[in-house]
């Protein structure tokens, strides 16, 4: 099972001893693919030199290819991709302002940028073509950062999600609540689409 890699300000808390020490090296941390299937090191999203860094499509596009389900960037952090509820780290470089500018700009206009800047968050969403993306972005300790969700351009039937047929009788009623409740990962946007 793959271990969850936090980063460098957040270690993880040491485990409450429960019996004898072990001695054995604690697991590494995993590491994502940076080159798509099939795809060479050359001009694809490879792990860059120090001076060169991928376009945001192309972390979105090796995310969607390996089925991600999200992708984290900030200031001050390098690049990494949830899977599974698992956190992976890339190789990339840490993400420095001009970098994250440049992402920024391949989503969002300039007045939603201002805007980002202005209120120090934003929600959004954006469309490659090959997927969508909702945007949170955030302001943390190290500077902007964003979450990217990568939301699937199939939508499931009611049977594809094995959802109990009381909940078609309720989706059809007129009036009424329902609430969608959940962790992260567990599929509340798939549902609800």
């Amino acid at each position: 099972m793959a271990q969850p890699v936090f980063p460098p300000s957040f270690p993880p808390r040491p485990a409450a001893p429960s019996g004898p020490a072990k001695t054995s090296a604690p697991p590494q941390p995993q590491v994502a693919r940076q080159t798509p299937p099939g795809g060479s090191a050359a001009g694809s999203a490879t792990a860059p030199s120090d001076s060169s860094s991928p376009s945001l499509e192309q972390i979105v596009r090796l995310a969607h290819d390996e089925g991600h389900s999200d992708v984290h960037l900030g200031v001050g952090e390098i690049p990494r991709y949830r899977a599974r509820g698992e956190m992976l780290r890339t190789e990339w470089p840490i993400t420095d302002q001009t970098i994250f500018q440049g992402w920024l700009g391949e989503i969002l206009s300039p007045q939603q940028i201002d805007e980002f800047f202005r209120e120090k968050e934003f929600d959004g969403s954006h469309a490659f073509p090959f997927v969508r993306i909702r945007i949170n972005l955030l302001d943390s300790l190290r500077g902007p950062a964003m979450v990217l969700r990568l939301i699937p351009q199939t939508i499931l039937t009611m049977e594809q999600l094995k959802l109990p047929e009381v909940l078609r009788e309720l989706a059809a009623r007129p009036k009424g609540l329902i609430l969608v409740t959940g962790p992260t990962g567990s599929g509340k946007s798939t549902t609800l689409a």
